[in-house]
């Protein structure tokens, strides 16, 4: 049996499907989620990028199902929820990484 976020992918199916998940994950409202408006833009992404309708339903229905868990529910109800954030931080050789981190998540004083 199935894992309820395992999917069944691998090389490069496995890249762009995670690409197209990530993408997903971009789009979504944390205060107002809409799956619809999310499969929508898997659609359209779908069009430009050439995943097959299997891939989008897949990666909707994946995405939909974390939206429903109480993960989710928690983001949702942050003070503050900022995707994207960019970062730059300094290595030890004194070279710089820049960044995008996915999901920052600010629940407020507990």
């Amino acid at each position: 049996e199935a894992r309820p976020f395992e999917v069944a992918a691998d090389g490069e199916h496995g890249r762009a499907f995670g690409v197209l998940v990530h993408a997903l994950l971009e789009q979504v409202d944390w205060k107002r989620p809409d799956v619809a408006a999310l499969a929508a833009f898997a659609r359209a992404r779908a069009a430009t990028e050439g995943f097959g309708n299997g891939a989008v339903r897949e990666a909707t229905e994946l995405v939909a199902r974390f939206l429903a868990t109480p993960l989710a529910q928690r983001i949702g109800a942050a003070a503050r929820v900022i995707t994207e954030m960019p970062f730059v931080q300094q290595r030890e050789d004194g070279s710089l990484m820049e960044g995008a981190i996915d999901l920052v998540v600010d629940e407020g004083e507990k």
